[in-house]
C-alpha cells in the first residue's frame, strides 16, 4: 500500500473509489459546514478524483480543491438566466425563391432545401424523390436550364471539346442515317 497524503491506495482499489469513501463516509472536513447540495459535492468528488489519481496531493490541498469545483459548479447552476427573446413574428411567404440566384458560380442551391452543391440532380432523387422535370415544373424553370453550377458545366464543357464529343456525336448521326 502506498500513502498519498490522507488516502491510502492499493493495487486493487482505485485511488478515485477511496477519495469517494471517504468524503461521503464523512471522515473529512468537506462535507461538513460546506453549506452546499450532495449532489454538486458528487460532480465535485467525480473531477477532482478523476484528476488527482495518483499525484500525491494531501487532504487539505484535495478539501480545498473539491471545495472550489463544488462551489464553482454551484455557481453554474444558479447563475441568473437571460430573459427569453420574444421572437419576430413570422415573415409572409414572397413566394417561390428566383432560381436564376440559386445557380451560381461554384454551386447551385435546392430552393427546396437549401442544399448547395455542383449537381442538383442526385440530390432531388435520394433527398426529395423528385425528377428534374417535377423540380422545374414547380419552381418554373426552363427546360433548357442545366440544374449544374456554372463552374461544373464549363468543366463538362470544355472536355467535351478536348475529347471531340460533338465530331464523334455528328458522326455517329450520319452513320446511323445512311
Amino acid at each position: 500500500m502506498k500513502k498519498y497524503g490522507y488516502f491510502l491506495r492499493s493495487p486493487q482499489k482505485p485511488l478515485q473509489s477511496k477519495i469517494v469513501n471517504d468524503i461521503f463516509s464523512k471522515r473529512t472536513f468537506v462535507v461538513k459546514g460546506a453549506g452546499m447540495s450532495q449532489q454538486f459535492l458528487r460532480w465535485a468528488v467525480e473531477i477532482v478524483s478523476a484528476n488527482v489519481t495518483g499525484k500525491g496531493f494531501s487532504s487539505t490541498q484535495l478539501a480545498q480543491m473539491l471545495r472550489e469545483v463544488a462551489e464553482t459548479l454551484e455557481s453554474l447552476a444558479v447563475a441568473p438566466q437571460a430573459p427569453p427573446v420574444e421572437a419576430a413574428p413570422p415573415k409572409a411567404p414572397e413566394g417561390p425563391p428566383s432560381w436564376k440566384a440559386a445557380i451560381g458560380r461554384n454551386a447551385i442551391t435546392c430552393l427546396i432545401c437549401g442544399y448547395q452543391g455542383k449537381m442538383l440532380t442526385p440530390h432531388l432523387k435520394s433527398k426529395h424523390q423528385m425528377t428534374p422535370r417535377e423540380y422545374r415544373r414547380e419552381f418554373q424553370i426552363p427546360a433548357k436550364v442545366p440544374l449544374v453550377s456554372k463552374a461544373y458545366r464549363a468543366t463538362r464543357s470544355r472536355i467535351a471539346r478536348e475529347t471531340g464529343v460533338a465530331e464523334k456525336l455528328k458522326g455517329a448521326r450520319q452513320a446511323k442515317k445512311a
